[in-house]
């Protein structure tokens, strides 16, 4: 049986969390200001992306999958917390 995390660990980790979540968010409000196109043209072809726009794709990709480490870090000492 594991020992209940100190509210240090509590606190470290709901900060790492927000962290993450600060960054998703941010990358999401440049994913949306860069205007990315994602439907197509009357031809069916795909609308082109510029670098800027692929660059804020990749950084709201990353962001999220840095958010599941924190996240699941986060859940574990709740549950720990909490039993």
């Amino acid at each position: 049986m594991g020992r209940q995390p100190s509210r240090h660990d509590v606190a470290a980790a709901r900060r790492a969390y927000t962290a993450a979540v600060g960054r998703v968010q941010r990358a999401m409000t440049g994913y949306h200001a860069a205007g990315i196109p994602l439907s197509t043209d009357l031809a069916l072809m795909a609308m082109p992306w510029s670098r800027e726009q692929i660059g804020a794709v990749v950084e709201l990709r990353d962001a999220w999958i840095e958010l599941t480490h924190p996240r699941r870090g986060y859940e574990r000492i709740l549950r720990e917390d909490a039993g």
